[in-house]
């Protein structure tokens, strides 16, 4: 394996900057392990005999270096080209930085990224305009057999097609009416104006705008009006699609793919726009109102870029490329078996791979064993010794992800980990006869998505010897950190290290978990005797908080604004309540704050915790014990599910705090959202089942009744059989 593989181009050795201070020097053989920047200088101290440092803005990249009989001053210019980066000598010592040129060239690098994604994608979803520009009969089969909401009929769906069901859900129907006038939409907006919105953040265009909106682009009005026509059709087309069930319309009204007309002479129509970082794409809503202000029409999709995951899932069950195998260690071969395990939980397949004290202590402290130094680090050494090169790498966080397309059964060789980084889009790389240099695509927003490993160490340390996580060790993370399903290394260790973390409402609501973090001891004690506390005695930083809860909704566009007065028919237009139209001169000063609290028993685990693994929960209440014990026992699911459910021998009582947070913006808009806790009282005895409260164990006995019953009735029916009498 000589030839590098065809996704690597060669660069001229000209484009290296050479310092005149280095002194010649015999060659070297280095090998840095994957490792922040911060170690790897000692290591390149070491080995080349110069006193190194890193910037503090430098200082988290990891970096891997696999290099045999270099000179020293080469290497260091092969590890600056990787970063985009200059080694800054001051006499006594080469610190590596950015200049503020390599700094602007970056940032601007990532704008033209942006900009090119979105022209790109904004292409792939006007495909059916270019091949029907008239919404005929041959459009609307077409539209018919697309995207979006597809016919319910009978039959069951194989897990890879339910993820794609759900990738159609999400990204919607391109050729349906909806579809046609959003590519149209998004081409008068442009890409370079979609290219500037960031993570989470959104434009909202209106006929009649207020403070907030944006007037739609000249010529629109045609569009929308074009619109109202093709849907008219698109109703009429769909009138014979049963839909008894209702499943259409419940997942029309949630996802979008609506398939009926539009009601009445719409008078007023909005458009909002809205990044999404968890599906990579822009999410489009689409709304018109009659002259009453009632809502004629919604409908939306997501226009996902080339590099959303959303878009990998057609290759997930291809063959690996053929190529080298790469050996791994004992230690990263545990960690990717995990890794494909939960790739096959996600497919509804079997249990991820159990973790031993060994791997479970490595993934309790990220700040001392870099999470990429596993098969990521051992994968580019690999690379580097099958082409028979040198290498430097930069590895994003962002490339973690990469492992997760690897099924259970398939090889990880060298070509399939380069396709994986190709496909995502995660990282370039190039090569001429003796280097090859990998770094990642969008080097500066990469570098701004880093997981801080210190604070996430500290983060799993906080986790009591119950298993349970206190909502003020949360908060105070959050205060600091991104969301941690926002980055795929948290994302994963937080999953295996945090019991209770995936069913938490807490960790969906990042925004209202910083507010709580940044809540003073006095308005903490406020908050809890039931008081108001009003907004404009907030810092600004509540302030901001709370406009971001306010203004910027979550995923398809959840809000938690609620407007009291309104009744929709459609129970998820409340959900969407536009922030722009309900607030359209922001937040008046009058708004304040309120807390209640509710308290629940719950149990803990009375026994010792496992070492690790997927733990959905972390303390149970009486009817999600019965829940669980019953699912346990159940013949067809236990052996499916098991692996992810509690299995206590004994139990420590406890209590779930429910922290209610209602924002009252005006007198008719509120906004609100929810905060969980778990209080267990220092030494609480650790009892069997017979010993909980009876009240406690008849809940449980109900739910499991209850459950019984209902499996029993669905299986009749699935089975085309009459449910059996109740006993």
């Amino acid at each position: 394996m000589n030839k590098p593989p065809r996704i690597l181009s060669s660069v001229a050795l000209a484009s290296l900057v050479f310092w005149p201070a280095l002194a010649a020097a015999d060659p070297v053989d280095v090998v840095v392990p994957a490792m922040p920047l911060e170690k790897a200088v000692r290591l390149l101290s070491q080995a080349t005999g110069k006193r190194l440092e890193v910037s503090r803005e430098l200082a988290a990249e990891v970096l891997v270096v696999s290099a045999s009989k270099v000179e020293p001053d080469e290497l260091l210019a092969r590890v600056a080209s990787c970063l985009g980066a200059t080694w800054r000598d001051d006499g006594s010592k080469l610190t590596l930085v950015l200049t503020d040129a390599q700094r602007k060239e970056q940032r601007d690098a990532e704008l033209a990224w942006r900009q090119r994604a979105a022209e790109a994608a904004i292409q792939k979803l006007s495909e059916p305009l270019a091949k029907h520009p008239t919404f005929d009969a041959k459009a609307i089969e077409e539209a018919r057999q697309g995207g979006g909401v597809p016919a319910m009929g009978g039959g069951g769906f194989s897990p890879m097609a339910m993820a794609q069901l759900g990738r159609n859900l999400i990204a919607g129907n391109p050729a349906s009416p909806t579809g046609r006038a959003v590519a149209r939409l998004a081409r008068l907006i442009g890409p370079k104006t979609l290219a500037m919105l960031g993570d989470g953040e959104r434009l909202v265009f209106s006929t009649s705008p207020n403070a907030m909106q944006r007037p739609f682009p000249n010529g629109s009005l045609p569009i929308l009006n074009q619109l109202i026509a093709e849907q008219a059709k698109w109703a009429e087309a769909n009138q014979s699609v049963n839909d008894e069930a209702g499943m259409e319309r419940l997942l029309g009204n949630l996802f979008g793919g609506t398939r009926t007309a539009v009601a009445g002479s719409p008078s007023k129509a909005l458009l909002a726009v809205q990044r999404q970082r968890l599906t990579d794409g822009y999410e489009f809503r689409l709304t018109l109102f009659d002259q009453e202000g009632k809502e004629a029409f919604s409908d939306g999709l997501t226009m996902l870029l080339e590099s959303s995951p959303l878009n990998l899932l057609d290759s997930l069950g291809t063959a690996t490329a053929p190529g080298q195998e790469i050996r791994l260690s004992p230690l990263s071969a545990k960690l990717l078996g995990v890794l494909r395990g939960l790739s096959s939980i996600a497919l509804g397949g079997a249990p991820s791979a159990a973790i031993d004290d060994e791997l479970a202590a490595v993934l309790r402290r990220p700040d001392e064993y870099e999470p990429l130094s596993f098969f990521h680090g051992e994968a580019f050494a690999a690379v580097a010794q099958a082409y028979g090169r040198n290498l430097v790498a930069c590895i994003p966080d962002a490339a973690f992800s990469a492992s997760l397309f690897l099924l259970p059964g398939q090889k990880l060789t060298v070509e399939s980990f380069l396709k994986s980084l190709q496909d995502l889009k995660l990282m370039s790389l190039e090569s001429d006869d003796r280097w090859i240099v990998a770094r990642p695509t969008r080097p500066w927003y990469q570098r701004m998505q880093r997981q801080d490993r210190r604070a996430l160490a500290g983060l799993i340390a906080s986790v009591r010897s119950d298993g349970t996580l206190r909502l003020a060790d949360l908060a105070a993370y959050a205060l600091g950190n991104p969301p941690l399903l926002e980055n795929p290394v948290a994302s994963l260790y937080a999953t295996l290290s945090l019991p209770g973390l995936a069913a938490n409402p807490s960790a969906m609501q990042w925004d209202l978990l910083r507010f709580f973090g940044s809540m003073t001891a006095s308005q903490r004690q406020m908050a809890l005797n039931g008081a108001e506390i009003p907004l404009r005695s907030l810092t600004p930083n509540q302030r901001a908080m709370v406009w971001r809860m306010a203004y910027l909704p979550g995923f398809l566009g959840m809000s938690g604004l609620r407007v009291q007065t309104q009744q929709p028919a459609n129970p998820f237009a409340a959900l969407r309540a536009e922030p722009t139209e309900l607030l359209p001169n922001g937040i008046p000063g009058g708004a304040f704050v309120r807390v209640t609290v509710q308290r629940t028993q719950v149990v803990v685990n009375g026994g010792a915790s496992p070492a690790g693994g997927l733990r959905l929960f972390s303390a149970l209440g009486a009817e999600e014990l019965g829940a669980m014990q019953q699912l346990r026992e159940d013949p067809a699911l236990g052996a499916m599910v098991g692996a992810f459910l509690p299995n206590w021998q004994t139990f420590r009582i406890g209590e779930k705090l429910q922290y209610q947070f209602l924002f009252q913006l005006t007198p008719e808009v509120s906004l609100t959202g929810m905060l969980e806790d778990v209080e267990v009282p220092e030494g609480a005895p650790a009892v069997p089942f017979d010993r909980l409260p009876q009240a406690f164990r008849e809940r449980v006995q109900r739910t499991r009744e209850q459950m019984k019953q209902g499996a029993a009735q669905l299986g009749s029916i699935l089975g085309g059989g009459q449910a059996p009498p109740r006993p």
